[in-house]
């Protein structure tokens, strides 16, 4: 019997970025279009499989609230973790750190749910929600280093808390609404006063 022999030749070709980041936490740009970007931050509740993403992907995770539509809303209201409504965002409740149930289930749930779609990082968001809502500090500090502990290999984002940041295990900071901001009663987007007087 004669036997043939099959060879597969794999061409490795670099992946040229033509943007360098985008946020985008909607889910009706086609995936192919979200390729170009070469760090990309999306909800994972929105796009689910990324293991095939050329670029570096990582997951929005809320770390200070919890929003309704978030399937494991009503276990955490049930375990009594989430405290007052949000005022600016009136779908989402403050995440209380009185015991590690928040960080416990972020370790063991949220956060292996998103390597199983294939995201390399986490969006670290709310960060200036746990500060507002007064959650000890070494908590604050306990919840997001755990993270890097369990998962060394993971790329983390904090957004803003920047009076944390000395004490944080973070790759990369994102300092949102440096230049503008969006006003909830005009629902208008406007300069930072510090921009307007130079425009």
């Amino acid at each position: 019997m004669k036997v043939k022999a099959l060879f597969l030749l794999f061409l490795f070709v670099p992946v040229h970025f033509s943007l360098p980041f985008l946020i985008y936490y909607g889910n009706k740009i086609p995936e192919h279009q979200l390729y170009k970007y070469e760090d990309l931050v999306i909800d994972p509740d929105q796009y689910q499989k990324v293991w095939e993403f050329p670029n570096r992907t990582y997951a929005y995770i809320s770390m200070g609230e919890v929003e309704k539509y978030r399937s494991y809303y009503q276990l955490l209201l049930k375990k009594g973790i989430l405290n007052d409504i949000n005022p600016v965002w009136p779908d989402a409740r403050y995440v209380s750190l009185k015991d590690d149930t928040w960080k416990n289930y972020l370790l063991e749930t949220v956060i292996p749910n998103v390597l199983q779609k294939g995201y390399k990082g986490i969006f670290l968001d709310t960060l200036d929600s746990l500060l507002e809502s007064k959650q000890p500090r070494e908590a604050i500090l306990d919840l997001i280093n755990s993270i890097k502990k369990r998962f060394p290999g993971l790329k983390l984002m904090a957004n803003r808390g920047l009076s944390l940041l000395k004490d944080l295990d973070v790759d990369s900071v994102l300092l949102e609404s440096t230049i503008s901001h969006y006003d909830f009663k005009t629902k208008k987007h406007s300069l930072a006063e510090d921009y307007q007087a130079n425009v």
